[in-house]
């Protein structure tokens, strides 16, 4: 078999498993998200979008569903001089 076609077929099967339930609780994007912060806690949204090829909405959904399932914490970035928020 040609290379190209082992390699969608292992594609397939990876997206089998995570569509499965093999991790428990992250999808294959999640995972990808969670790789990039663990390069770099100290990580940007941007540097996220960067490193994951993911764009930039799908990416902020992503982590949005990620903090409210404590997969992530968001901080405030010592340069954000914005007024933050709480309740």
């Amino acid at each position: 078999m040609r290379q190209s076609l082992l390699l969608h077929r292992a594609e397939q099967a990876a997206e089998r498993l995570f569509n499965a339930g093999a991790l428990g609780f992250v999808t294959p994007r999640q995972l990808e998200v969670l790789i990039a912060v663990a390069a770099d806690e100290d990580c940007n949204l941007a540097a996220v979008v960067e490193r994951t090829g993911i764009d930039r909405s799908t990416t902020t959904i992503l982590v949005q569903g990620m903090v409210r399932k404590r997969l992530l914490q968001k901080r405030r970035s010592r340069q954000d001089t914005a007024p933050s928020c709480s309740s």
